[in-house]
């Protein structure tokens, strides 16, 4: 009976029957296994070590996720201003009602305030566009907010 380690999974195992680990993939009877994670092990043909402090930092480093760039976040806010016009419109007026006025089903008292209305939001999400895109700094961008028209 042997002690046997794994070279790729770095799996030890305990008084295992050494005919059935194969030298190509198992060392028998090793000398030292570090007490570290398995992530830390290096098998270098029949030796095995624990890692540098220098080797460690690079298993362990997370590549830093990159700030959006200027254009990125414009981009960004520009589509949740349009998100935002679309669901306050759709809060106001439904898609429904909308439909049904520009078939005429309903009276030109009716359509003439909702037109107005829609109108008036795509101007103040427009306007919002226009400050994004005039917008230098992040701050500038996030501190545009669309201020839509209340309901008459």
């Amino acid at each position: 009976m042997s002690n046997v380690f794994n070279r790729i999974t770095k799996q030890y195992l305990k008084s295992v029957n050494t005919p059935d680990y194969p030298k190509l993939d198992w060392i028998i009877n090793p000398a030292f296994i570090p007490d570290v994670d398995k992530k830390y092990i290096i098998v270098e043909g029949d030796d095995i070590r624990e890692m540098t402090l220098e080797e460690k930092a690079v298993v362990d480093y997370v590549a830093p996720i990159p700030e959006p760039t200027l254009a990125e976040v414009k981009i960004k806010r520009q589509n949740e201003i349009k998100a935002e016009t679309k669901a306050y419109i759709l809060s106001i007026y439904p898609l429904e009602k909308q439909v049904s006025a520009s078939l005429g089903i309903y009276p030109a008292s009716y359509v003439t305030p909702m037109s107005s209305f829609i109108a008036s939001c795509i101007e103040e999400e427009n306007r919002c566009f226009d400050a994004v895109e005039a917008a230098t700094t992040i701050a500038e961008i996030d501190a545009v907010i669309p201020v839509f028209p209340a309901v008459v």
